[in-house]
């Protein structure tokens, strides 16, 4: 039995905490990258432009194949 990680790449994302609440599960991750590309221009840059939170409602967070 194989399973999906929880967050889409492990290698590229650190999990700095994670709390249980009945009705949620709250992962906070930061980049493990020392660069990310402009997503217009695709220039490299080394600092934080802005942060915001996504929100996975109503999605599987596991897939299992057998």
């Amino acid at each position: 039995m194989t399973s999906a990680a929880l967050l889409p790449d492990p290698n590229m994302l650190h999990l700095l905490h994670l709390e249980a609440e009945p009705q949620r599960i709250t992962a906070v991750v930061i980049t493990t990258a020392p660069t990310a590309p402009c997503p217009v221009c695709q220039f490299p840059s080394n600092r934080v432009h802005s942060r915001y939170q996504r929100i996975a409602a109503d999605l599987p967070w596991m897939f299992l194949r057998k």
